[in-house]
């Protein structure tokens, strides 16, 4: 039974725990346990807690024991970080406490290395999963935005979107800052396609901050955005062929690009708005029964007025009702309908704020500057 379980699971990182004579081989069969499917593949809920917390003792133990070279100690202090990580969620998920102890002592070794390797660059990824320790398990957001500022400078492009998001947000330790959520964003577009969709998405929320507040550019309008957004989905699309069908929100920039020109200069893009909705219902298998892509294709319709409130009610997921509400008041406001639009703010206002923080904050943003 016993060899069974070792094949079933990890035949080296079970010889570890059963014996652990050699802290070093361990140490890297649990790294490979850690990064497995038996991990990686599962739910929090299937995660066998006990192995995991054993391979994050072990690496401990390593840690503690040896002085790696730097690349060989990165590579266990993620590691270490990631167990971690996923040991303290998957206990939440099964209605356990979090281990407080183990997640400090994670962020002491962190902190050790740092001030070991003071001029390396390449410790995005330890430093991004280092700051959701400090912020969602430890509860402490000074802690998290200290690391997400230090991976951000080096260009990791997750750390420089936290950034761009709650700069413009503010709050959570982190004063309001428009003009550096701008920058953020900037910054991670220029990475590319390195890192999926995250250049697109900071690309749209750049090209969205210049249509809102236009001032924050001097070279720069939010139309010279479109193309640069374009450039970089088609190379997603080129890149991802099995799987394109909105890529990056692709129908989301052309509706949001036909929404900024019907509110800037009244001009009806129709032709655009029509590759939008083509875009949403191919995206979306069961689109006649999707109250989504009704909600999205409603805009442009005589009878949006009369559907828009109800449509939105009925989406489930507030995230989602949250950005079509965003674009139902900008379609609204675009068409002199202030009403309509302050009814379908005072909906997303019910929403938890966590969940709708953007979209609240830039009509608070706009009407406390009297734009709105």
């Amino acid at each position: 039974m016993f060899i069974r379980i070792c094949i079933f699971i990890f035949c080296g990182f079970c010889s570890m725990a059963a014996a652990e004579q050699n802290p070093f081989n361990d140490a890297k069969a649990a790294i490979e346990f850690i990064y497995g499917d038996e991990i990686q593949n599962r739910l929090y809920a299937e995660i066998d807690l006990d192995t995991l917390e054993h391979a994050a003792e072990v690496l401990n133990t390593a840690i503690d024991l040896y002085d790696y070279p730097t690349e060989n100690d990165l590579i266990h202090h993620q590691a270490l970080i990631h167990s971690t990580i996923i040991l303290n969620f998957a206990r939440i998920e099964v209605d356990q406490s979090v281990h407080l102890d183990q997640l400090e002592e994670a962020l002491e070794k962190v902190d050790a290395l740092l001030e070991k390797n003071p001029n390396i660059t390449d410790f995005g990824n330890l430093l991004f999963e280092s700051g959701h320790i400090a912020r969602f398990l430890l509860d402490d957001p000074r802690l998290g935005y200290k690391y997400w500022h230090l991976c951000a400078q080096q260009a990791h492009a997750g750390c420089m979107n936290i950034l761009a998001f709650n700069y413009f947000t503010g709050g959570y330790g982190i004063r309001q800052d428009i003009e550096k959520s701008y920058y953020w964003h900037n910054q991670t577009y220029l990475t590319g396609i390195n890192f999926h969709c995250a250049g697109v998405y900071s690309a749209r929320k750049a090209r969205g901050i210049l249509f809102l507040f236009p001032e924050l550019s001097e070279r720069k309008q939010w139309q010279d955005w479109t193309p640069e957004i374009m450039n970089l989905i088609e190379q997603l699309e080129e890149e991802y062929s099995d799987d394109n069908a909105n890529m990056c929100g692709k129908g989301q920039v052309l509706l949001h690009t036909y929404l900024y020109e019907l509110y800037e200069n009244n001009t009806r893009n129709l032709a655009l708005l029509k590759q939008a909705n083509d875009i949403f219902i191919a995206a979306e298998p069961n689109h006649e029964a999707s109250v989504e892509v009704a909600a999205f294709n409603l805009i442009g319709k005589p009878d949006f007025f009369e559907k828009s409130l109800g449509l939105l009610e009925s989406i489930q997921d507030p995230f989602t009702k949250c950005n079509i509400g965003f674009s139902h008041i900008l379609y609204a406001r675009a068409l002199k309908q202030t009403h309509h639009a302050d009814a379908i703010f005072s909906m997303m206002s019910a929403l938890d704020s966590e969940v709708c923080n953007e979209s609240l904050t830039t009509i608070e943003y706009l009407r406390t500057r009297g734009t709105w």
